[in-house]
């Protein structure tokens, strides 16, 4: 199998991932806090996975531009 072929695989997977199982869990995640604290600490976890989406997004551009 070729390095290319692993990486739009890999890719395909995680586009698979974003519109199954992780629309369900935003769409699940609906709590605003009832206080300002906890408000806050919502929006700290939704920036935390908001960095890890961006940074996989990243990596996956990378390379598959890499392998193209």
């Amino acid at each position: 199998m070729s390095l290319w072929y692993s990486s739009i695989t890999c890719c395909m997977k995680v586009v698979e991932w974003i519109l199954g199982p992780a629309e369900k869990l935003l769409a699940s995640q609906t709590d605003i806090g009832d206080s300002f604290e906890a408000a806050d600490n919502l929006r700290k976890q939704h920036e935390q996975l908001e960095l890890k989406c961006t940074v996989s997004t990243i990596h996956n551009v990378f390379s598959l531009h890499y392998y193209l």
